[in-house]
């Protein structure tokens, strides 16, 4: 009976790859898991919206060398590109847009502005202190 039923067992879950065949400890003998596993991972780190943002961020840097410059040779004539907002101000925008849709990143967030004022207060302190020192 237990053979009969191990053999129903694989034949329905042969097509499965998610699943483990064997007993625990010999995962690493199930070739189908371990490449389904692996499979998966890949797949998580190249659908990452983080590590796509990242790679778009770079990609916008650098410059297109194909397109700059006239080449005679082959006809390509450089061709004046429409007005575009300024990087500073976009990737401005960009910042309050995710700190808007994130809320969580919003506790961990150091705006310029923040840390420009704590950098006079603390000055201004440095040199308050230096007068009372002077003055006792």
């Amino acid at each position: 009976m237990r053979p009969m039923f191990s053999i129903l067992f694989m034949i329905l879950i042969l097509p499965r790859m998610d699943l483990i065949l064997y007993v625990k400890g010999f995962e690493r003998f199930d070739s189908i898991h371990s490449i389904f596993k692996n499979f998966m991972t890949v797949e998580a780190l190249l659908h990452n919206p983080i590590v796509h943002t990242f790679v778009n961020m770079l990609s916008d840097d650098v410059p297109n060398l194909h397109s700059k410059g006239t080449n005679s040779e082959l006809g390509h004539h450089k061709t004046s590109s429409p007005h575009r907002v300024s990087r500073k101000a976009y990737n401005r925008w960009f910042v309050a847009y995710t700190l808007i849709k994130n809320p969580s990143l919003r506790k961990n967030y150091v705006s310029e502005v923040n840390v420009y004022e704590e950098f006079e207060i603390t000055k201004e302190r440095l040199q308050w202190k230096n007068l009372i020192s002077i003055d006792f």
